[in-house]
């Protein structure tokens, strides 16, 4: 069993961002930051973001080793965005329905989804996984912009993957001994 992840708050590492239908990165999970106050998109200075009930809403923060870039971008310090690569350590940030699917739990084994995962096993240091934009939908209610389909997958490290595992605890070591801090690249996720 690996290192239980149960941070509070994020990095202040820079996001990828999946632009483009059928991009797919694969990464390893380093950290997360559970249920950060979401901002509306674009807002400046931020504003809260509310659901339809007025509450606020919250998004999970991962921090990953990134394995496989598959077509994902990060932030370049100046508001563009450059083409990732293997080897960086970014931010995913996971927002409203991209952490379930449930019916897609028993296809892809032994991937699972965000939900899946997270109820069934709990989400570790070293966890492998996969963020794709799957499709873009319609909007839910008439005025709102499309949404992006984009959905995880998790799974544990296979015995062959104990280096990565490895990389990965020594990372969250490290920035466990730095402290952490809020996130200089803001949630940026556009509404649903």
């Amino acid at each position: 069993m690996g290192t239980p992840l149960t941070t509070e708050t994020a990095s202040s590492t820079p996001s990828l961002k999946l632009d483009n239908v059928g991009d797919e990165v694969k990464f390893a999970v380093i950290d997360v930051a559970m249920n950060l106050p979401q901002t509306v998109f674009g807002s400046n200075p931020p504003v809260p973001a509310l659901n339809a009930a007025g509450k606020p809403k919250t998004a999970h923060c991962l921090t990953v080793l990134v394995l496989d870039a598959g077509g994902a971008t990060i932030g370049d310090g100046n508001g563009g965005h450059i083409p990732a690569s293997a080897n960086e350590v970014a931010n995913i940030w996971i927002a409203s329905y991209s952490k379930y699917d449930p019916d897609r739990d028993s296809i892809t084994a032994p991937f699972m989804s965000w939900a899946g995962a997270t109820d069934a096993v709990g989400l570790e240091v070293g966890h492998i996984g996969s963020w794709k934009y799957i499709a873009e939908l319609p909007p839910t209610r008439a005025g709102n912009n499309g949404r992006r389909d984009r959905k995880f997958r998790l799974r544990r490290a296979e015995a062959t993957e104990a280096g990565i595992v490895e990389q990965c605890e020594r990372l969250h070591a490290e920035r466990k001994a730095g402290g952490t801090v809020l996130p200089t690249d803001s949630h940026d996720e556009e509404p649903f």
